[in-house]
């Protein structure tokens, strides 16, 4: 479930996401293909939400339609991250499983990558001066 320009939209495993009229469910334009899991919405400042997939794929959400999303190349799959952060500066963070936190730049070009932790990482927040706090295996 996310919330998308005032809509509340649900996912339907094998259908795709639909939004409510009032009356019934509809189906979004071109969300017949998000079928599999969505995990993870990360909402970005001009309004687009950017899925992470259980299957691999990035998908974006934009004015209520569904598009593959394209990220740096060589960047790994959805799968690999548990949540993710739009930042003040309108770049995205990414927290992996293998301890790691991605930075991409507002152009969604790799920025930096840092290795923060051996295992998984839980979640994390933007925090008031720029900085972001990490819930780590190990440490905070």
């Amino acid at each position: 479930m996310l919330q998308n320009q005032g809509k509340t939209i649900f996912q339907f495993r094998g259908e795709g996401l639909k939004v409510s009229d009032g009356v019934d469910w509809k189906l979004l334009l071109a969300s017949c293909e998000l079928i599999t899991l969505i995990h993870t919405w990360v909402p970005m400042g001009d309004g687009a939400q950017l899925g992470l997939a259980a299957n691999g794929k990035w998908w974006w959400l934009d004015n209520h339609s569904a598009s593959i999303a394209k990220l740096p190349l060589g960047m790994l799959s959805a799968a690999n991250f548990s949540c993710g952060l739009n930042l003040a500066d309108s770049s995205l963070a990414l927290i992996s499983d293998d301890g790691s936190t991605y930075l991409i730049d507002p152009g969604m070009r790799f920025k930096h990558l840092y290795k923060l932790d051996l295992g998984y990482l839980s979640g994390f927040y933007a925090g008031h001066d720029g900085r972001m706090l990490i819930a780590a295996d190990h440490a905070i």
